[in-house]
């Protein structure tokens, strides 16, 4: 979490991705946030095209 806690159950100004699913969604992992009114997700993406 951005401000260095685990309680998924408070809402969050942000919430910062720290990794890939590949895709694959499990219902019963940690959810992260919830992201408050006008608040934001911070992701880095993988590099399109061969990172070209």
């Amino acid at each position: 979490m951005a401000d260095g806690t685990q309680n998924a159950t408070a809402t969050r100004r942000s919430v910062v991705v720290q990794g890939f699913t590949n895709s694959v969604l499990d219902p019963d992992a940690p959810m992260l946030g919830p992201v408050e009114d006008g608040g934001t997700i911070i992701a880095n993406t993988a590099p399109a095209a061969g990172g070209r």
